[in-house]
C-alpha cells in the first residue's frame, strides 16, 4: 500500500477524519481527525519514529494554529516519548503517538 493510501485509510476510515488534498508540500500534516480540528501526522516506516519527528510535527501544530495533533506510527523510540512530554510542558501543545496496532484494535 503506498504511502498516501495508507494514511487515508488511517485518518479517514479509522479516525472518521479529513485527509489533506496536497500529497506533496502538506507542511507535515497528512489530515484532520475531529472536525479539522486536531492534525494527524501518519508514519509507515518500518524503523521507530523518534524525537525529531515530534519536534517537526510540534511545529506543523503550531502553524495551523492547534493546540493539539496525533501522530500514528508502527513503533516510536522512547525519545519520542520525552519529546512529546518537553512539548506539551514547554510549548502548551499535546502531541498523542498512537501506534497503528492501536488505532485498529480501538476501533
Amino acid at each position: 500500500m503506498n504511502p498516501h493510501d495508507f494514511a487515508r485509510l488511517i485518518i479517514v476510515e479509522k479516525l472518521n477524519g479529513t485527509i489533506n488534498p496536497k500529497k506533496s508540500g502538506d507542511m507535515g500534516i497528512d489530515g484532520w481527525a475531529e472536525f479539522m480540528t486536531i492534525p494527524v501526522q501518519v508514519k509507515r516506516w518500518e524503523h521507530k519514529v523518534g524525537r525529531p519527528e515530534v519536534d517537526k510535527f510540534a511545529h506543523a501544530v503550531e502553524r495551523d494554529r492547534k493546540k493539539k495533533g496525533i501522530i500514528v506510527a508502527f513503533d516510536f523510540s522512547r525519545d519520542c516519548y520525552e519529546e512529546a512530554e518537553r512539548v506539551k510542558h514547554d510549548k502548551k501543545i499535546e502531541i498523542q503517538l498512537k501506534s497503528v496496532k492501536e488505532i485498529f484494535n480501538h476501533n
